[in-house]
């Protein structure tokens, strides 16, 4: 039930109009729920925001990025070869198999959107930084840190699936040495 929940969420948020009117309803309940009613002033003084702390995002989006990458490819390798072999052999199995890994590359490409969009957010908390708008910079790194946070979620997801498809693969191992041994 939570994985049906979980893909409709992907899918509704997929398109841009929704990042974009989430966004837009996020600064609307800014100018209605200020925070300062939420965060105590000590912690407010004790928190500076300078334009070098949405920088340190920079190094670790973009690791990731290139993590997402190289797992985009390795999949996407792995789906033309089972193309290959479901030509020849015409198995059920690996029209499974194919399915999932389907599954996984819409979820990567997931992962990649949150994460730009997150690298693009943080950027733009830098500009907002350094024009002096250091409240708007702040919410803008805020969400930035949101976006990241999302990529990490659909990515742990992303390798629950992989984690689950391996363990199918090991059990019909198992099955085969067993029938070996006997």
């Amino acid at each position: 039930m939570l994985d049906y929940w979980i893909t409709r969420f992907v899918i509704i948020a997929e398109k841009p109009v929704v990042i974009a009117a989430g966004f837009f309803i996020g600064l609307y309940l800014y100018l209605f729920l200020s925070p300062e009613n939420f965060v105590t002033s000590s912690v407010k003084k004790s928190m500076p925001l300078s334009i070098e702390t949405p920088a340190l995002l920079f190094s670790a989006t973009s690791l990731i990025l290139l993590a997402y990458t190289n797992r985009f490819l390795t999949i996407a390798g792995i789906v033309r070869g089972l193309k290959a072999s479901y030509q020849q052999n015409h198995n059920k199995s690996i029209l499974i198999e194919i399915s999932n890994l389907s599954l996984r590359l819409t979820l990567i490409r997931h992962m990649q959107m949150y994460g730009v969009l997150s690298l693009f957010f943080s950027v733009f908390s830098m500009a907002l930084l350094f024009f002096g708008f250091i409240r708007w910079g702040a919410y803008i790194f805020g969400f930035s840190l949101l976006l990241l946070l999302a990529s990490l979620a659909v990515s742990f997801w992303e390798i629950s699936i992989s984690v689950k498809a391996l363990k199918v693969h090991l059990s019909d191992l198992e099955e085969e040495a067993g029938n070996r041994n006997s």
